[in-house]
């Protein structure tokens, strides 16, 4: 008997060897994947996400500049307003440096609307440009500012 069942064993192994082994191909069932369309779509609402992502960021940055530039405004109105109680000498140097923080408004204003009217690659570029003016006008401010603290003490 137990030799019957190894003789049984055997003969199963070798079947289920056999058919494994055979070469024809077994047709594959249809699965419910992705298709191109399903693709298609995923990469239109990537792209738009990211475009919509690109422009909030843009528009942050715009409205960040615009209220920093308003601010320089007022700082300029304070500071012009301060200058009637200095002596003279004193303030003709602080008009010159009132006059060169205008200047630097005027040139980060100009990059700002420049910046506005832009798209695309060029935005990177003139974003660039658009900080380091504002980076100079805040400096300008702070030089002045530093010698209008001294001189009106």
């Amino acid at each position: 008997m137990r030799k019957y069942c190894n003789v049984i064993n055997v003969l199963c192994m070798a079947l289920a060897l056999v058919s494994g082994c055979s070469r024809e191909e077994q047709p594959r069932e249809e699965s419910p994947g992705v298709t191109s369309e399903d693709v298609k779509e995923q990469a239109k609402q990537t792209y738009e996400s990211a475009k919509l992502y690109t422009q909030e960021q843009i528009e942050n940055f715009q409205e960040r500049t615009k209220q920093e530039l308003e601010e320089c405004d007022r700082n300029l109105e304070r500071m012009t307003a301060r200058l009637e109680g200095l002596q003279a000498e004193a303030k003709q140097a602080l008009e010159v440096k009132i006059r060169t923080i205008r200047e630097k408004r005027d040139e980060a204003y100009a990059k700002f609307r420049e910046l506005k009217s832009s798209s695309g690659e060029a935005w990177a570029e003139l974003k660039t440009g658009v900080e380091n003016a504002m980076d100079e006008l805040s400096k300008a401010y702070e030089r002045a500012k530093g010698e209008f603290d001294t001189e009106a003490e």
